[in-house]
């Protein structure tokens, strides 16, 4: 990716308006990401944060994300077998979550970003955008 490529001024956590979401994902996508999308519309609580990461997310079949270690490993999994070294995942209506369970919704942006931090066979830059609606999620121009 060359220096000047828009997807670069994203930080490791980046929240967006959901009206900014489209144009997020086409940047991302122009900065040679790998975007992997989660629907945050359901995610209310632990169990269905980690049921919906095994619903939209790629992942290995032969691990369950029944709790935040075994989530890890298979985000881990995850992370290990996409190609690119840049990975997005673009967690879309995490107002959801953070309206119920703010402390889920850290817990689950820090194991994320946790196995991020983690070796790989190759370095791979890996970020959380969170795209939601109120004060938390302001508008992104590109």
């Amino acid at each position: 990716m060359s220096q000047g490529s828009k997807a670069q001024r994203f930080a490791r956590i980046t929240c967006a308006a959901t009206s900014s979401g489209s144009a997020l994902i086409e940047a991302l996508e122009a900065g040679r990401y790998t975007v992997l999308r989660l629907d945050g519309s359901g995610v209310r609580d632990k169990a269905s944060f980690l049921r919906q990461l095994e619903l939209d997310l790629p992942g290995p079949d032969d691990i369950s994300t029944g709790n935040w270690d075994a989530a890890a490993d298979w985000l881990w999994q995850l992370f290990s077998k996409v190609d690119d070294d840049q990975i997005a995942i673009v967690w879309s209506d995490a107002h959801v979550l953070l309206e119920s369970s703010l402390e889920t919704l850290l817990t689950g942006v820090t194991m994320i970003t946790e196995v991020a931090a983690m070796k790989f066979s190759r370095p791979k830059h890996i970020i959380v955008c969170l795209v939601g609606d109120g004060e938390t999620f302001p508008e992104l121009s590109f």
